[in-house]
């Protein structure tokens, strides 16, 4: 099965009264599988493969790998996120690469 990675930076609402602090690996993943799950409901979600391949807190950026087929549906899904863990939030694609070791570098620069 061919795979697509696709990097994300995350952009968060400074709240300092919240009080909510980074965000957790899971608070990123509930967020897009919700977001999946509205749009495309459990049937798409199978399809799509979705993963969350590696998350950085402190420069807020996440990586998830997915079918090559479903790119399209979980790009739209990702780019749909507004709100995670009460905060608003927008997460924004960066860079899609057919392997990892691409990505990486990509991001790198």
């Amino acid at each position: 099965m061919r795979r697509r990675y696709i990097a994300v930076k995350i952009e968060l609402e400074d709240d300092e009264l919240s009080g909510c602090g980074k965000l957790s690996k899971g608070d990123v993943w509930g967020a897009v599988w919700r977001s999946f799950l509205q749009l495309y409901g459990e049937y798409g979600a199978s399809q799509a493969d979705l993963s969350l391949v590696e998350y950085n807190p402190d420069e807020n950026y996440t990586v998830f790998r997915c079918s090559h087929k479903a790119l399209e549906t979980v790009r739209t899904a990702i780019s749909a996120v507004t709100e995670v863990r009460g905060r608003k939030a927008a997460f924004h694609i960066i860079y899609v690469s057919g392997t990892l070791k691409a990505l990486r570098k990509r991001i790198e620069k």
